[in-house]
């Protein structure tokens, strides 16, 4: 009965009234799917057992105007994180032998990166200091899990690349990173706010 409850407060009471929840919280009820589906079953069968047959369609009818209203606002208004948004523009205008550096306040991009563009190189910027940049490989997401990060090396390990994406939440690239780059030609720049990256290409 709490569990039915719960439920039906947060996706039929709720919505009714015309208060939502965010949608990362529902998923804590993923895992009550299957029991909530027996025991609206068990009680829809109660109801008719008792010739309750109106109220179990108004339950009926209640939930599947819910999941349908649920599942339109999903499809159709649902957007993704302007990390998700820059990931995916990355992806497509990146080749296979491109380089992301993203700054220190540009992290939240890497794992989205790294989803959308698995064959990108993608790098942190641990530390700047004495002109000189100190990068970390950013490992795979499952390398991440059972091996943690790789132990910084020199920005110059970037030059191997021919094309680098620097992302960032401001336009003004860091002097020294600048520097690193001089070799480079700005080719454009991807703006999904708040962060930007910048494209440097070797002539």
């Amino acid at each position: 009965l709490h569990i039915v409850l719960m439920v039906g407060l947060t996706f039929v009471a709720l919505p009714a009234v015309g208060r939502t929840t965010p949608a990362f919280q529902e998923r804590q009820f993923i895992m009550l799917i299957p029991a909530v589906a027996l025991l609206a079953a068990t009680g829809l069968r109660w109801l008719m057992q008792q010739r309750l047959w109106w109220l179990a369609l108004l339950l009926i009818g209640s939930l599947t105007v819910t999941s349908a209203n649920t599942l339109h606002t999903y499809f159709s208004h649902f957007t993704k994180s302007p990390e998700g948004v820059l990931a995916g523009a990355l992806a497509d205008a990146a080749t296979p032998n491109d380089a992301v550096v993203s700054l220190h306040d540009a992290y939240s991009v890497d794992a989205a990166v790294q989803f959308y563009a698995p064959d990108l190189a993608v790098f942190r910027v641990r530390q700047i200091a004495a002109d000189v940049v100190w990068l970390a490989a950013e490992p795979s997401l499952l390398e991440s899990h059972w091996f943690g990060t790789h132990p910084p090396v020199p920005a110059t390990e970037l030059h191997r690349f021919r094309r680098i994406w620097i992302v960032q939440r401001h336009d003004e690239v860091p002097p020294a990173l600048r520097t690193l780059v001089a070799a480079y030609q700005y080719r454009q720049s991807i703006r999904v706010s708040p962060f930007t990256a910048h494209l440097y290409e070797r002539p």
